[in-house]
């Protein structure tokens, strides 16, 4: 297992949507632009994100920017990906350099670490664990390890614990181009105003250190 996560053709997973629906509820009320740093151009994060309103700046290494490497000459209010999981460490760092709202979907993990918790410590996190695996490769039965959204507000909102469900896919309409599909849309704004803040969605919070 170890072997095949680290082999460079499996490093990049994408994203299945009933994994990226729920972090629509996380995101900030004044954020309009969001950063898909891993998006060649057909990430379906970035295509429920502008589903749902959102505008979305999609760059990749393979598409000329390398995320590690340059420094976005554009605007941004927060980075929204799915990085590869063998630089998961200096896309941690790099996203709290630009020290602007990041949810980053990484196995769980990237809270062990020594280098990534003295991240953690210094500026802190938030963590969306689910009930039920992320199953990232439709041809394979199971899905063999855990992932979870890790979550850093500017606002310094950290160091929580939300426990969440996956949307299921029934939600979301396929073709068989994985460029041409269509959402059901999610009243998240609804949702997100009746509560009294963007904390209180989650029944069960815990704080950790």
């Amino acid at each position: 297992m170890i072997n095949y996560v680290k082999n460079e053709k499996c490093d990049l997973f994408q994203t299945p949507p009933e994994a990226v629906f729920p972090i629509l509820k996380y995101i900030p009320d004044n954020v309009k632009t969001i950063w898909e740093c891993c998006d060649p151009g057909w990430s379906i994060i970035s295509s429920i994100l502008r589903d749902n309103g959102y505008h979305v700046i999609s760059t990749d290494k393979e598409t000329g920017f390398d995320f590690l490497k340059k420094k976005a000459d554009f605007h941004f209010d927060m980075i929204i990906t799915n990085p590869p999981y063998t630089l998961k460490t200096e896309f941690i760092k790099k996203c709290y350099e630009y020290q602007k709202n990041f949810a980053l979907l990484m196995p769980l993990t990237a809270l062990e670490g020594k280098e990534r918790q003295l991240y953690y410590r210094k500026y802190g996190i938030n963590v969306v664990l689910f009930d039920e695996r992320i199953n990232f490769m439709n041809e394979k039965k199971g899905a063999w390890f855990a992932s979870c959204w890790f979550i850093w507000y500017q606002d310094g909102n950290n160091n929580k614990i939300f426990y969440d469900s996956l949307y299921k896919t029934e939600n979301t309409l396929f073709a068989e181009n994985k460029n041409s599909y269509f959402t059901f849309k999610t009243n998240i704004t609804a949702e997100k105003k009746k509560q009294q803040n963007l904390f209180d969605y989650i029944g069960c919070i815990k704080e950790f250190v």
